[in-house]
């Protein structure tokens, strides 16, 4: 039961009429998120740093429940699992391509569809 305390559930009620009289909508706003650093992010490792941020954010927050902070986070935390994922191959990724640059020599777009088709 929502509000199974009777103050809770009083308030609550008196906080909804107030707001049907106003003409406003039943549910109140929610708080606008932190501001977020502006939305160019590149890399996974730009996306781990802005879940770090927004999980500080939420365990700071303290009109949220334990409950609702425990799944908030809980979820951020797989993102974030798959977000180091990504960061590791986007490393290694880069690497095969340096040593590739090496071994090939400067003429690209010839060397990638010559050893991509395993011709040399």
């Amino acid at each position: 039961m929502p509000y199974a305390d009777p103050a809770k559930r009083a308030a609550a009620q008196r906080d909804a009429q107030r707001r049907r009289r106003a003409g406003l909508p039943n549910q109140p706003k929610r708080q606008p998120l932190p501001e977020l650093r502006e939305l160019q992010y590149k890399t996974a490792t730009d996306i781990m740093t802005l879940l770090g941020d927004q999980v500080a954010a939420i365990l700071a927050d303290g009109e949220l429940s334990t409950l609702e902070k425990a799944r908030t986070v809980g979820y951020l935390a797989g993102v974030m699992l798959r977000a180091v994922d990504a960061a590791d191959l986007e490393r290694r990724l880069t690497e095969i391509e340096a040593m590739l640059e090496k071994i090939n020599g400067g003429d690209d777009a010839k060397n990638k569809v010559g050893c991509a088709a395993g011709v040399r």
